[in-house]
């Protein structure tokens, strides 16, 4: 299970990760300019693949293929700047908080 927490001002990420059963540290806080961080809950691998795609604008056309599947990741951004929070997971409409 990941943590992930936003409290308007800071963003915070648990570095517990998973492979073949053996616990491993991982990054899952990432930041991408001044104003935007984001977070990954779930598959590592589909986690590097949205971290790429957010970093190049989060163009629908360019959604990765490897999270619509059922190893995903949950993608969190948050803007600083206006206290915004998207939530991406299988597919390249966010829920915003």
């Amino acid at each position: 299970m990941s943590v992930v927490a936003f409290d308007g001002n800071l963003l915070a990420a648990d570095r517990a990760g998973n492979f073949g059963g053996c616990k491993i540290p991982g990054q899952k806080l990432f930041l991408i300019d001044e104003d935007t961080a984001v977070a990954f809950t779930g598959s590592i691998a589909s986690a590097m693949a949205m971290l790429e795609w957010v970093k190049h604008g989060c163009k629908v056309e360019q959604f990765p293929d490897c999270n619509k599947g059922d190893d995903y990741s949950r993608v969190i951004i948050c803007k600083r700047s206006t206290r915004s929070v998207f939530m991406y997971e299988k597919t390249p409409y966010p829920s915003e908080y």
